[in-house]
């Protein structure tokens, strides 16, 4: 990243954590934003969703069940194939300034964030949030 170049960016296919390396039938692990520095790895997922929340019982919002169980699976495989650690972010992106998500649950033994970011404003703004988002998983950087 060259505003950042402590950190590497990429974007690539997650491998299934497979024992016998038979994947027919298994769904690619893709559309992820894989930031890297050092040892430390964050695996971000995109979401467009309108609704990123549901109504569980007793009238209490949830969040929607596939996003959350896609993130869990990409970080926990993903921390197989690696003794480094690995978190993961959530990213709902909107367009109507809702801002509302901002959760951090610990998940057998990895970090998983939930965040939702707003699209609707200058790119200055959306850089200084990125960059914030950075030096919450990362530390402080020169850059």
């Amino acid at each position: 990243m060259k505003e950042c170049p402590q950190i590497t960016a990429v974007s690539r296919c997650i491998d299934w954590a497979l024992d016998d390396g038979f994947s027919d039938l298994l769904p690619g692990m893709s559309d992820i934003i894989e930031l890297s520095r050092g040892e430390s790895t964050l695996i971000i997922v995109p979401e467009f969703s309108f609704k990123p929340a549901q109504s569980g019982l007793y009238g209490s919002d949830t969040l929607r069940p596939d996003p959350l169980y896609r993130i869990f699976s990409y970080v926990k495989n993903e921390s197989y194939n690696t003794a480094n650690p690995v978190h993961g972010l959530l990213l709902y992106a909107s367009t109507d300034g809702s801002t509302g998500l901002n959760h951090e649950y610990s998940m057998s033994g990895n970090q998983i964030w939930v965040r939702s970011f707003n699209l609707d404003r200058n790119f200055k703004e959306l850089f200084m949030d990125l960059k914030s988002i950075a030096i919450e998983h990362f530390g402080e950087f020169q850059g």
